[in-house]
């Protein structure tokens, strides 16, 4: 007897486009060994190849000259999406996360006609998107987000009287929800918390 698995194959990714990923890693035109080129205007965007999870890159390695060289980041499959943070001298060290819905990150790199330097490494995974929370029901969670019926924008609905039940995804651990708002009218609206199910 035998066991059949497939293991995704590991990605480096140093040239401009578009790719789908689980793992791998994101370098510079350089790639690990050199300094990256001048004059260049890069384009890289990372897709999820598990549509419920998000991109992550982890830079462990980050070195551009400090005028007209930077990497910036997008949340999102292009540059017209908000962006999230901008790299340069050897700012780029940390993990950067998408929050964006279809889990990606667009990268565009700039450098000048002057000093090339090393460029950076960072190491790609996926994680799992928070989970959103706004309706009744009964959710097995592990990180997430939880609304009123209104959601992140809106208001609550009138007239609701509903159960919402969060559950550990992992079995043991204890459940936590802080809040960084709440606001009900001060007659008649308000939320009950239990321990347990």
């Amino acid at each position: 007897a035998g066991v059949i698995s497939c293991t995704p194959s590991i990605q480096n990714i140093s040239l401009p486009g578009t790719y789908t990923v689980s793992s791998g890693f994101f370098t510079d035109n350089g790639g690990p060994e050199f300094n990256y080129s001048d004059n260049q205007t890069s384009i890289v965007t990372l897709l999820p190849a598990d549509t419920s999870k998000r991109v992550s890159v982890n830079f462990s390695d980050f070195q551009t000259d400090n005028v007209g060289d930077y990497l910036e980041v997008f949340n999102g499959h292009d540059i017209a999406q908000p962006l999230l943070t901008t790299f340069k001298v050897n700012s780029g060290f940390g993990t950067v996360t998408s929050s964006a819905g279809d889990g990606s990150l667009t990268f565009r790199f700039i450098s000048d006609a002057n000093y090339p330097a090393t460029g950076w490494k960072g190491s790609i995974s996926l994680s799992a998107k928070p989970t959103v929370i706004s309706q009744a029901g009964t959710y097995h969670v592990s990180q997430g987000f939880f609304y009123d019926a209104g959601g992140p924008q809106g208001d609550y609905v009138v007239s609701q009287n509903y159960v919402t039940t969060l559950i550990p995804e992992i079995s043991g651990t204890a459940l936590s929800v802080t809040f960084n708002s709440f606001v009900t009218d001060n007659q008649n609206d308000y939320l009950e918390v239990y321990d347990g199910n």
